[in-house]
């Protein structure tokens, strides 16, 4: 009996102490409460620190569950308006045109399926990106060792990025150094301005389906949650584009940002995180993403642009750009502005870089190329 007196004690003590023990910050965390779908405060949710320095942002700031197949979720206000005109007037001088992995060589190449322009801007490249990367990385409740660079896109009328998914398949995997974070377990995409008509982001498979607390009209009135039709993840083409009515989605919104994960609660490749980005129709949508691995995720060290071979492989940097590396594997060799490659030197430097050639075809490179190795063509005196 007085074993049983004790257990009660102890458990009732325990509840009285939960609240108390979980801050008001980690309760609106997805996951912690291990992925129960919270309702929506009909006021439209509470002012939450959205910037990283202890005051409350000027927008109200919740979570939406989006989707429960896959599982996604929108936080409404995640960044604030300054912090979204900041990334896209760093990342705009940097913008080139977007490429994807190559399924059948698993290198980057260029596809109709991805019309965008981007750019990506190293981890913690100044106090702002820092900023966003820890809050994701509490969002998601993984390391931001485990990040990708960010990744600035610019969609004008349209471009889009066709059915995809973030996640490797077994084809790609073979084919690309995957030991490096091993999978793509998660994405944060971050709206950084409002679409005027198009540019949602969809899942389109056809066992998506709807939260059923989200919002399937997508903020706008004529939608009918209740519709067998929205259950079943096909939108009204009324308040959708034709792209968006497919499955569950999500309208871009200036500070919004949408996560949903690429792995299933096995650890398994998600079929059902099949999604797009819809054409935009009118105006230009910008976005920044966050891919989000498994493990720590190994990206290139942030040092200013110069006309030098750097890192533990520089020793090599002669011999690669005499085997013409330079061109067959700019990204490494030369690299770009905020992420310059290992051997500019080598590959641009001509007499400076140890001959009397420059290795690279400068007149066939990519714009961001081209600016790294700009920095080489000084004068050498002799």
């Amino acid at each position: 009996m007085r074993a049983s007196r004790l257990a009660v004690l102890v458990f009732a003590s325990l509840a009285l102490l939960a609240p108390a023990a979980r801050s008001e910050e980690d309760s609106r965390l997805i996951g912690w409460l291990g992925e129960v779908e919270r309702p929506v405060d009909s006021s439209g949710g509470s002012l939450m620190n959205v910037d990283g320095d202890g005051e409350a942002g000027k927008r109200s700031s919740w979570i939406e569950q989006i989707a429960t197949s896959p599982r996604a979720y929108v936080w409404h206000g995640f960044m604030t308006e300054e912090e979204c005109d900041h990334l896209i007037a760093t990342a705009e001088p940097l913008m080139e045109a977007s490429g994807v992995i190559d399924s059948k060589t698993g290198e980057r190449t260029f596809d109709k399926i991805r019309t965008s322009y981007g750019a990506f801007l190293p981890i913690a490249f100044d106090e702002t990106v820092e900023n966003i990367e820890k809050r994701c990385a509490d969002w998601a409740m993984i390391p931001v060792a485990h990040q990708e660079q960010l990744h600035v896109l610019r969609y004008t009328h349209g471009q889009q990025y066709m059915d995809h998914h973030d996640a490797f398949g077994d084809e790609v995997q073979k084919k690309i150094e995957f030991e490096n974070g091993k999978q793509r377990l998660a994405t944060i995409l971050m709206y950084l301005n409002d679409v005027e008509e198009g540019g949602e982001t969809v899942f389109p498979h056809p066992n998506a389906r709807w939260s059923g607390t989200a919002d399937v009209t997508g903020g706008n009135e004529g939608g009918g949650g209740d519709d067998e039709d929205y259950n079943i993840g096909i939108g009204n083409p009324g308040t959708w584009s034709a792209c968006a009515s497919r499955g569950p989605a999500v309208k871009p919104k200036k500070g919004d940002a949408l996560l949903f994960y690429d792995l299933n609660l096995k650890g398994e490749f998600e079929d059902n995180a099949l999604h797009a980005g819809c054409p935009v129709i009118t105006g230009t949508k910008w976005t920044a993403t966050k891919w989000i691995h498994e493990r720590p995720f190994h990206n290139p060290k942030h040092h200013a642009a110069r006309c030098a071979d750097d890192g533990e492989n520089a020793a090599q940097c002669t011999g690669w750009a005499a085997a013409g590396e330079c061109d067959k594997n700019p990204e490494f060799m030369v690299g770009t502005m905020t992420a310059p490659g290992s051997c500019v030197m080598s590959c641009c430097g001509g007499v400076a870089g140890g001959g009397n050639k420059v290795w690279l075809d400068v007149g066939n490179a990519n714009a961001m190329t081209a600016a790294v190795c700009d920095l080489c063509r000084v004068e050498i005196v002799p």
